[in-house]
């Protein structure tokens, strides 16, 4: 039986979470990965005027279309989706696997052998800010929070994923409330470990 991405976290929050005890909510979403289209601006004359107008992105589409609802008959059968949206603010990472392309394998006998020169890291598409955006639309809507705008941390990252050893394409969410009280805290001592970094740069 094949195994979904992975089967432990693998993002660890460093922000102090809202409750010692609490878990962050793990999505595991599978499918093929896409970003958020972005509408393309343009200028047409009407008479003798120029009147700015937006269109779509030409490759949005079918295949955007149903990474979206991948996401969001995963966060709906999720059994920790919030009954009330989550208040205060948030930490969402969000992993995605994205398919190896064939010339990272060997032929032959060797077909589903890893290449040594093989990458781990994915810098094809989609980008990482499309992407971040269309899960997160989905979720507001969904209302696992009251707005996206309480999403003040997190990290992003794609990776190809080693089919032949069970990994499958999609994403894995995982959404974090902080904790408001230690987060001053928290700031602070984020921004001395900068400025000793820098301090060490400039000796």
């Amino acid at each position: 039986m094949t195994t979904l991405l992975f089967t432990e976290p693998v993002v660890q929050s460093p922000e102090p979470a809202a409750s010692p005890a609490a878990e962050p909510i793990v999505l595991r979403i599978e499918g093929l990965p896409k970003g958020q289209p972005r509408h393309k601006p343009y200028a047409m004359k009407m008479g003798d005027k120029w009147v700015g107008r937006v269109h779509p992105d030409p490759g949005a589409g079918g295949k955007i279309d149903s990474w979206r609802d991948s996401v969001t008959l995963a966060a709906q059968n999720s059994p920790r989706r919030p009954l009330v949206p989550l208040s205060g603010p948030i930490r969402v990472d969000l992993v995605l696997l994205l398919p190896r392309p064939k010339g990272h394998y060997g032929g032959g006998r060797n077909a589903q052998v890893l290449k040594g020169s093989a990458p781990a890291w994915c810098t094809a598409k989609p980008d990482r800010d499309n992407a971040e955006k269309l899960i997160l639309d989905v979720l507001t809507k969904l209302r696992y929070w009251l707005d996206d705008k309480q999403v003040c941390a997190g990290e992003v990252r794609k990776y190809y994923a080693n089919e032949y050893q069970g990994q499958r394409s999609g994403a894995i969410v995982l959404i974090t409330p902080l904790d408001e009280a230690g987060g001053e805290a928290f700031k602070n001592a984020f921004l001395q470990k900068i400025s000793d970094a820098n301090a060490v740069e400039s000796a």
